[in-house]
């Protein structure tokens, strides 16, 4: 039921100064999107709705956010509320349609119709049709839409500093971290469940949280047995929980280590997405699952990931845990070597220097660290 005594919501004229989070893609993209708009929200006292009633998850009617986390600290209404609006949305391309998800919108639009291929469904341009300009701060719009599969703080970076937040001093992580461990909360239940879970299987051992994506993001498994295998040298009696997608990489991890426990879950073949597989069970809940992997990992004392994944950033920020303790395999990728001295060397200097510079663009990197990455460039080369 709506709030009728909140202060963004009158009968006579519905909502007023909200901003509407979309969900869309996996839980890290999400939780991304949803902590920029929280502190969009913030900013411009807007009050945030967030709708997670997309298929990804969820039925297409339930809000599946609900379920799975609490906000705090930030002032906020529940969907049912929406059934109320009479104001105007931004972009307009949502008007009349706010109850539909991104991707449904985008199906009426015929944008799916005409051929778009999932490529082009990840670029950022495509969202930006459907999502309002978080840099614009005097919309007069009473209800804005806000869609990303990326965080965008660094949008809204002159924004913070004149509310205190300074990222010159802060890390972006940094500042993610506050905003998820401020207004961001999991259900009671969803607690419960990975609290338990981390007791029965962490109590008194020294832990080594290992995040591998195998199924749509083939990142070598070799980057992750080698940075283990560092770990373990160093740390001879470590426990390692795996979260993974694949099922062939924890009979790997079992097979070379023996100290493995993972969160008993629903796996599809080897190289098969979980999300809109046909074979999986429905009763399954994708989501329950993933957050408890989210959560064991931030309980452990270091934690192993890929910065290409949302999700391993998320487990990342999540566990309060010093940057030296997350061990980002990309980063590991590039070692200094000696100048090529024939063809063959010179192909695979290129081959190696192209994959490092391709995975920090796909990082969304600063471009004020950009003179860093060149000067390691360099340095690789002479």
């Amino acid at each position: 039921m709506a709030n009728i005594n909140h202060p963004d919501f009158q009968l006579d004229h519905g909502l007023k100064r909200c901003i509407f989070v979309k969900g869309t893609a996996g839980l890290g993209n999400r939780l991304y999107a949803l902590m920029t708009a929280i502190a969009y929200s913030k900013i411009t006292n807007r009050t945030l709705i967030v709708d997670w009633r997309d298929k990804f998850y969820s039925d297409g009617t339930k809000n599946i956010f609900d379920d799975l986390f609490h906000l705090k600290n930030i002032s906020s209404l529940p969907i049912e509320t929406l059934h109320e609006f009479k104001g105007l949305t931004h972009p307009k391309i949502w008007r009349g349609y706010e109850n539909l998800s991104l991707e449904e919108l985008r199906f009426e639009n015929s944008l799916i119709k005409a051929g778009y291929n999932s490529k082009m469904y990840r670029c950022q341009a495509m969202f930006e049709r459907y999502s309002a300009d978080i840099e614009e701060v005097n919309y007069q719009d009473d209800l804005l839409i806000h869609s990303s599969y990326i965080e965008e703080i660094d949008k809204i970076k002159n924004l913070l500093n004149h509310h205190n937040i300074d990222l010159e001093a802060q890390s972006k992580q940094s500042v993610l971290r506050d905003i998820y461990h401020k207004h961001l909360e999991l259900s009671p239940q969803i607690l419960n469940l990975a609290q338990r879970f981390v007791k029965d299987n962490f109590s008194g051992k020294f832990t080594l949280g290992v995040y591998v994506r195998q199924s749509d993001l083939l990142i070598s498994i070799a980057s992750y047995l080698q940075a283990v295998d560092q770990f373990i040298d160093e740390n001879p009696n470590t426990l390692i929980f795996l979260a993974t997608d694949n099922s062939s990489v924890e009979d790997r991890f079992r097979s070379k280590y023996g100290r493995v426990v993972t969160y008993a879950k629903w796996l599809p073949p080897p190289g098969q997405r979980i999300h809109g597989n046909s074979c999986s069970p429905k009763s399954v809940n994708h989501a329950v699952d993933e957050l408890v992997d989210l959560y064991a990992l931030s309980k452990c004392q270091h934690i192993i990931f890929s910065s290409r994944t949302t999700f391993g950033r998320v487990a990342a920020l999540m566990s309060n845990l010093p940057s030296e303790c997350c061990i980002d395999v990309d980063c590991m990728r590039i070692q200094k070597f000696s100048a090529p001295q024939t063809i063959k060397e010179l192909k695979l200097t290129w081959r190696k220097l192209r994959t490092w510079l391709l995975v920090k663009i796909a990082g969304a990197i600063d471009l004020n660290k950009l003179p860093k990455i060149i000067n390691k460039i360099i340095l690789a080369i002479i």
